[in-house]
C-alpha cells in the first residue's frame, strides 16, 4: 500500500489559515510576543530561528526560540512588540521587509517547569526579500532558517529529556540542523500547523 501524499506547506495556504481565524491580543497583566518569521527560499517555506545567549537571568538560556521579547509600556501593541524585538535581535526590520500575515492564539508561559505570569503572543510575518541578519550577541548566539514543511510532515521529529523533580521525561521536539526546537517554540510550531491542517 502507498503511503498518503503530504502536502508541503505553502506561503499562500498559511496566509489563507490566518486571515479565516483571527486572534484577540492576550488581555494578561504581563505579556511578550514572538515573530514567526516565514521566507520562501528555492522552493521551500522556510521559518527563522534563533538561538539564545546563556544568561542566568533567562528562563529560555541557551534554547532555540522565534525573535522577541516582553512588551514595553512605549509598545502600541503586541505586535508592535514582536516588530521592535525582532530588529533589536537580529536587525530585521518587519516593518520595512515583512508582510504582516496574522496571529496565533496566545500561550501561557512555562519555564523550568513552572508557569509563569506571563502570556505570549505569537505574530506570523513573511519577507520576500532577505536582509543580512545582525544579531545581538548579548541576546542571540546564531540565527537558522529552519523547514517548515519538514517539521510539520514529521521528518524532523525527536525527543529531548527533560528532567523535573528527578523524574526525566521525553517531550517531544524537533531536530533542525542538529538544534533541538522544543518547549513553548514547539508548541507555537504546533498552533502554525493546526491553523494550516484546518483548511
Amino acid at each position: 500500500m502507498s503511503s498518503p501524499t503530504i502536502r508541503p506547506i505553502r506561503l499562500s495556504a498559511i496566509r489563507r489559515a490566518l486571515k479565516a481565524a483571527p486572534i484577540p491580543e492576550p488581555e494578561a497583566p504581563l505579556q511578550a510576543a514572538v515573530a514567526a518569521i516565514l521566507r520562501e527560499s528555492e522552493g521551500k517555506l522556510e521559518l527563522l530561528l534563533i538561538r539564545r545567549s546563556s544568561r542566568a537571568s533567562d528562563p529560555w538560556s541557551g534554547q532555540m526560540a522565534l525573535p522577541g521579547g516582553r512588551r514595553d509600556p512605549s509598545d502600541p501593541s503586541l505586535r508592535q512588540t514582536a516588530i521592535r524585538e525582532t530588529l533589536e535581535e537580529v536587525g530585521l526590520d518587519l516593518a520595512e521587509h515583512g508582510e504582516y500575515l496574522g496571529a496565533l492564539p496566545p500561550l501561557q508561559a512555562k519555564a523550568r517547569g513552572k508557569i509563569l505570569d506571563l502570556q505570549i503572543a505569537p505574530f506570523v510575518f513573511c519577507i520576500r526579500r532577505f536582509p543580512e541578519l545582525i544579531h545581538d550577541a548579548s541576546e542571540v548566539v546564531e540565527t537558522l532558517w529552519g523547514d517548515v514543511s519538514a517539521m510539520h510532515n514529521g521528518r524532523l521529529d525527536t525527543q529531548t529529556p527533560y528532567v523535573r523533580q528527578g523524574l526525566t521525561y521525553q517531550l517531544p521536539a524537533y531536530d533542525v540542523d542538529g538544534r533541538t526546537v522544543w518547549g513553548i517554540t514547539y508548541e507555537i510550531l504546533q498552533k502554525l500547523f493546526f491553523a494550516f491542517d484546518a483548511l
